[in-house]
């Protein structure tokens, strides 16, 4: 009996705060992220100078940081993540790091592959830079259950985006046009990310975040690709294959911008027919949104820039017995005096073929819906997306 009356006393004394206890574990409070970029400057005395003349190594982070800087930038950031945060599985491509992507012997298995270097950096720095991101700064706390990306978008500024529920990439396979499967206008890019794909693809695992991912590492693949015409305007004089090189480069990753655009627009219709919760929370991810107009905006415009310099290119060449020609399918550079000619794809075609799919007011209003969400709160059934999908339901497709 005097046990219990004991046991009875004690719960009284606890359950009135006589005894206060210091809880060592603390639930961590969900924190809204900031839609502003994440400022992150690129100090030039931490990284080392490398040398032209040097390894395969030195030469391709010679070029990169006398060309591009960003492409520079991006892989040493993501090589001191590797080392500080022993990272063994993630953005680990062996005892050769990046330079695992320069296929073949000499510097010209660098060039080539320096626009690969930067696209495949560009995931590690994506999934690892949030991680750096709360670990090192003092006025932000990692929000509660944190899974996310960091989405470089130039040497100061990156965007940490949360991840939402998402579904598979595979879900919109059957939005494409019909027009699409019979022109082959679908290729690996769709088969790798879309379908059939893998399940352990990041655009399966992670959906829309997964996509952007790939269209950020793109742009940033391309963008190392287009920024090196300086040096090979330092090749040999009649070296025109060389030249010809870099057009063939620049147009192998070019037209991704059309092809991600296209699968993330038709992602977003998708949600909005088939997982409305999906749907509200990627309209109310502000960080989500300002990465993919951002992305966009800045893809867009290297593309007009690259047509400048190949209006440029044409005149620089025919100084130097050289003629630019383009077809429908290839773009031509010929030796006059030797009548010796070469052709590269361009791919002109398809781009084509994705710019009147993205000019149809479906993708056109899904995209002013987006740029709406991301500064300012909007009703959600507004005429835009009615417009959006009404395609969909239709069935027209």
């Amino acid at each position: 009996m005097m046990l219990f009356q004991l046991f009875f006393i004690t719960l009284i004394f606890l359950s009135s705060g006589c005894f206060n206890f210091k809880h060592h574990h603390h639930r961590r409070r969900r924190i809204q992220l900031d839609a502003k970029p994440v400022h992150d400057p690129l100090n030039h005395k931490q990284f080392p100078v490398y040398k032209k003349n040097g390894s395969k190594r030195d030469f391709a982070l010679y070029l990169l940081k006398k060309y591009h800087p960003d492409g520079y930038y991006i892989i040493q950031r993501y090589e001191k993540m590797v080392k500080r945060f022993r990272v063994r599985r993630i953005g680990n491509f062996g005892k050769k790091g990046f330079m695992v992507w320069a296929r073949g012997k000499g510097r010209r298995s660098v060039i080539n592959g320096l626009g690969t270097m930067v696209h495949e950096s560009n995931h590690s720095f994506t999934s690892m830079y949030p991680r750096r991101y709360f670990k090192l700064s003092k006025s932000r706390r990692r929000p509660w259950g944190f899974r996310g990306y960091g989405y470089y978008i130039n040497r100061e500024k990156s965007i940490i985006v949360q991840f939402n529920r998402v579904f598979p990439a595979r879900k919109i396979r059957h939005l494409f046009p019909k027009s699409f499967h019979k022109g082959k206008m679908l290729n690996f890019r769709f088969t790798t990310y879309v379908y059939p794909s893998s399940r352990t693809q990041s655009t399966q695992v992670h959906g829309i975040f997964g996509l952007l991912d790939e269209f950020n590492s793109y742009y940033h693949g391309c963008q190392a690709h287009m920024k090196m015409l300086p040096y090979y305007k330092t090749m040999k004089k009649n070296d025109y294959k060389g030249m010809g090189k870099y057009f063939s480069n620049v147009n192998g990753t070019r037209f991704a911008y059309h092809e991600f655009k296209l699968f993330i627009l038709l992602y977003m219709i998708k949600a909005k027919i088939s997982y409305p919760h999906i749907y509200q929370a990627l309209l109310q991810n502000k960080p989500f949104l300002r990465a993919f107009l951002t992305i966009e905006k800045n893809y867009s415009n290297l593309l007009n820039e690259y047509q400048g310099i190949k209006s440029k290119l044409k005149i620089w060449l025919k100084k130097r017995g050289h003629r630019l020609e383009e077809t429908e399918s290839s773009i031509f550079i010929k030796k006059r005096r030797l009548g010796r000619h070469i052709g590269y794809g361009h791919f002109n075609k398809v781009i084509a073929a994705y710019d009147k799919e993205l000019a149809k007011p479906k993708y056109r209003a899904m995209m002013k819906i987006m740029a709406k969400h991301k500064t300012e709160k909007v009703d959600t059934h507004s005429k835009d997306e009615n417009s959006a999908i009404q395609h969909e339901k239709s069935g027209k497709f």
